[in-house]
């Protein structure tokens, strides 16, 4: 938005004083009784000043390229080039536009001051008010409903996970003590090893809660769309109302060429859910549908037997020396029949690999069809370039009608 601001400012004011200055200072009485029609002293004009705006234009675009060409992670397709040479050709017709605006402006004021308070005046309106009055008209006539309505919609299908999932949880076994954690690569918290009866429970446990934590983020994905989707049409209103304002209107067309309109976040979403069911899939066909060991443990049938066997012994240990000395706190007392453990689980640990990614699915984001993107934005682009011939024509008319006086 600052780009094009800057931009329409810069060309008003240079224009706004292009013939009415002239007059002011006598000159231009004095270059039109000569030979020089006047259709030409307006194009001459007209060329001049363009090329005067032209300059700042040109090398903001090459100090963009430039940065673009010496980042090592930005790599220019072909749509992106022709994407930026459209951006450029586009901002090229704005600011002429409004260039040919400060001329009408000069063309039919005696004096620059006061073609000066127009040109400010047009500028206010359209860079601020239709702008500010197309979002208040968005907001009154296209406003979606509260987002605190959506927000309580996800609460509820949170809820709804929470109880569903503490309801199985339920009758499920108590969970064992003898669970030993590890973190790495496997995740945030991946299961060291433990006996078979957790082995068991875990296995119940995550076949039952994936699947449905699968489904809860499908519905509160549709919550949200069909929020974001309002959104979308009532920026679509305020856009509009806004194409009167050719600066608007530049705005609009830079955004969609850049893809950064809703439209193409939207795509960026869809494609990022269809991601997200390519990798829940992968995990799928790799965990015989979250059903297999290795979907939540380094450790291998041997590992928990042998494991299921050492906890065995070690709780047969602790209720002898129970029975035997009378006394609860014992710990000290078993160290020599916990060290086992220990000892097996750390080896577990050291032989843990990191997972072989290597056939995981990639994302990549496509982004629109650049022929799509401008014809999306052709209106636009068309409105602008009415607006330049507009404008130019009644500058036309109204300088072969000035008086040099």
């Amino acid at each position: 938005m600052n780009f094009e601001i800057v931009l329409s400012i810069l060309a008003l004011l240079i224009a706004y004083d292009t013939v009415s200055g002239e007059r002011e200072q006598g000159t231009l009485k004095l270059i039109l009784s000569g030979t020089v029609a006047r259709h030409q002293v307006l194009t001459g004009k007209l060329l001049a000043g363009m090329t005067t705006l032209v300059i700042p234009i040109t090398m903001a675009f090459i100090v963009v390229l430039l940065i673009f060409r010496l980042s090592p992670n930005i790599n220019l397709s072909g749509s992106d080039w022709v994407a930026l040479i459209m951006m450029y050709v586009v901002s090229l017709i704005c600011i002429s536009a409004l260039y040919n605006f400060g001329l009408l402006c000069s063309c039919l004021t005696k004096k620059s001051t006061t073609s000066l308070m127009f040109v400010l005046l047009f500028w206010i309106i359209l860079a601020i008010l239709i702008p500010n009055i197309s979002v208040s008209l968005a907001r009154e006539f296209c406003a979606p409903e509260p987002a605190a309505k959506t927000d309580k919609q996800v609460a509820a299908l949170e809820a709804e996970f929470d109880r569903k999932y503490n309801e199985f949880k339920k009758t499920l076994p108590p969970p064992a003590e003898d669970v030993f954690y590890g973190h790495g690569a496997y995740g945030a918290w991946y299961i060291n090893v433990c006996t078979q009866s957790g082995m068991q429970r875990f296995q119940q446990l995550l076949m039952y809660r994936d699947p449905l934590r699968e489904k809860h983020a499908e519905k509160v994905w549709k919550v949200n769309r069909e929020y974001f989707r309002k959104l979308v049409r009532q920026k679509s209103f305020a856009d509009n109302i806004s194409r009167c304002s050719p600066i608007a209107s530049y705005g609009h067309i830079m955004s969609v060429l850049s893809g950064t309109d809703l439209n193409s976040f939207e795509d960026f979403m869809e494609q990022a859910i269809t991601y997200r069911n390519a990798i829940s899939q992968y995990i799928r066909s790799k965990t015989d549908n979250f059903s297999s060991i290795s979907y939540f443990s380094t450790a291998g049938k041997e590992d928990i037997e042998e494991y299921t066997r050492l906890v065995q012994n070690y709780l047969e240990a602790v209720a002898r020396a129970k029975k035997a000395s009378g006394n609860d706190s014992i710990v000290g007392f078993l160290t020599e029949h916990h060290e086992p453990l220990k000892r097996f689980t750390d080896k577990i640990e050291e032989r843990s690999q990191s997972l072989d990614l290597s056939d995981l699915p990639g994302f990549a984001y496509k982004s629109r069809n650049i022929i799509d993107s401008i014809r999306s934005c052709l209106f636009d682009i068309v409105m602008l370039i009415l607006t330049n011939v507009l404008f130019f024509a009644l500058s036309f008319v109204a300088f072969l009608r000035y008086d040099v006086r």
